[in-house]
């Protein structure tokens, strides 16, 4: 695992999909064309028949940090909390 400040992404957009049309795709945007911010997004990082759960630890482990968006939704979601987990055990 590469040290953090020479990870390949500066963030991971950890959030609830029913999020994403509200506010996440344009915080992504904005992030990105804006802040000039790599951020892993997984609807631009992931291929239509890539499985997201054996794809996240690896995207994780290439971020320098999470970015957890908090709503009613994200915080019932099962996947952002495991995004907040693998992000701890990654954050050397």
């Amino acid at each position: 695992m590469l040290p953090v400040d020479k990870r390949q992404f500066h963030a991971f957009l950890s959030h609830s999909s029913h999020d994403k049309p509200v506010i996440v795709e344009k915080l992504n945007r904005w992030m990105n064309d804006v802040a000039g911010l790599r951020v892993w997004y997984d609807a631009d990082a992931l291929s239509g028949g890539t499985a997201f759960g054996s794809a996240l630890p690896q995207a994780i482990g290439d971020c320098r940090s999470l970015i957890v968006l908090i709503s009613k939704a994200s915080v019932n979601s099962n996947w952002v909390t495991q995004e907040i987990n693998y992000a701890l055990v990654h954050q050397n």
